[in-house]
């Protein structure tokens, strides 16, 4: 980049982040003192990943007589109000909406009174500018951050954002690509707050008791995810009818349940279309919220999903599942050492962690290297599972 270049970059940033603290400052917020704050504005799978991580530094606050309060998305908050390691949780919109300034005024006012004692951004592959500007108005001396520049490519814009960051945060960490995600969190975590923390399994214990789930009337079941929050990931339709009618010829007493949101429903009337034996398939896209999903994958026999939530759910629960999923951000979920009960499935290429910058088509529909992982691949997987555990009771763990 040109110095030129860098320097109406570095104008744009500074003018723009003056025109947006003219504006939050006009009301100041009601003054309020909270000890730790995290940024955890992203979706349900990196917000379960980083369960066990959030729960060692609520109890490192009570030690010390701090409090933690959580930043999440709005459709999080449900779920984070069951979490009981939190003392106070401040809701947001998902980063998708951030766009609008007004909306980002009236976000960022709300956080203008707010003195932290330390700021700890979790976001590392969603993060963007709502994070960083509230890191900046909640007047911490302590800010801390992950950054991955080095160890995957950056969208346009690195610049701008490489400014941010220096201007905001007092501590920049590298994230390590030889790590997960969770690992990298928490090393940030550890030099946030003085205290060595360790990477954990999760447990969803605190939930309990889940409600009772819409099952159907055979308890013998057996999950599959056919969508996720990003369609670029979903493995392909016919491939998942496939699956379902090679594990019907196999095993006839076991019941399909098709689950995900109700974004999913015309994928799941596709895979339904193309299966031999469609009474054997039961659609609950929409239909169950978040605990009563969770009490579904619990009491799966398996799960065959997508890269998608409900995968974090299963590894957490300790199911037998297959997970087909893509290469950008290999290494960073997976393959994850503490989801042991997990087979991942995916093509074998030379442009990992592309961080879903395809190198290989520029606007693919679904992303090579998920599009082309093959069915033979997954269906021996599950084959040999059925055969290996066929009287395993569905409340035992499968491995």
């Amino acid at each position: 980049m040109s110095i030129l270049s860098k320097l109406k970059s570095g104008f744009c940033f500074y003018l723009k982040f003056a025109i947006t603290y003219f504006c939050v400052r006009l009301r100041f917020g009601k003054k309020e003192k909270h000890g730790i704050l995290l940024l955890r504005n992203d979706g349900l799978g990196d917000f379960l990943i980083s369960i066990p991580l959030m729960m060692q530094i609520y109890d490192a606050a009570k030690k010390r007589g701090s409090t933690v309060t959580v930043v999440v998305s709005e459709n999080m908050l449900d779920f984070a109000s069951r979490c009981p390691f939190f003392d106070n949780i401040i809701t947001i919109p998902l980063r998708n909406p951030m766009g609008n300034f007004l909306t980002r005024i009236a976000v960022l006012r709300q956080f203008a009174g707010i003195q932290a004692e330390t700021v700890i951004n979790l976001m590392v592959f969603g993060r963007c500018g709502i994070e960083d500007y509230i890191a900046y108005f909640t007047k911490a001396e302590r800010k801390f951050v992950l950054e991955n520049f080095n160890a995957f490519p950056v969208y346009p814009g690195i610049a701008e954002f490489r400014n941010r960051s220096k201007f905001i945060y007092s501590s920049i960490l590298e994230y390590n690509p030889e790590k997960t995600l969770q690992e990298n969190e928490t090393a940030l975590a550890s030099a946030a707050l003085g205290t060595k923390f360790l990477s954990v399994p999760a447990n969803l214990d605190f939930l309990r008791p889940l409600p009772s789930p819409p099952l159907p009337d055979t308890g013998n079941y057996y999950l599959v995810i056919a969508g996720s929050a990003n369609s670029h990931k979903n493995w392909d339709v016919k491939k998942f009818a496939s699956i379902i009618n090679v594990i019907t010829e196999f095993r006839p007493d076991l019941h399909a349940v098709m689950t995900g949101s109700a974004n999913d429903m015309k994928i799941v009337c596709k895979v339904t279309k193309d299966c031999t034996s469609r009474k054997n398939i039961t659609d609950l896209c929409g239909k169950t919220t978040l605990l009563e999903l969770i009490a579904l994958v619990e009491n799966a026999r398996f799960i065959i999903t997508n890269d998608t939530g409900a995968l974090h759910i299963a590894a957490i629960l300790r199911r037998k599942t297959f997970c087909t999923i893509g290469l950008g951000h290999w290494g960073a979920y997976a393959p994850n050492p503490l989801y042991n009960t997990v087979e991942y499935f995916h093509t074998e290429c030379d442009c990992a962690r592309c961080n879903w910058l395809c190198r290989k088509e520029t606007n693919p529909a679904v992303y090579p290297c998920v599009r082309e992982i093959e069915t033979d691949t997954v269906r021996n997987a599950v084959l040999k599972f059925l055969a290996e555990n066929t009287g395993t009771s569905r409340n035992e763990n499968l491995l």
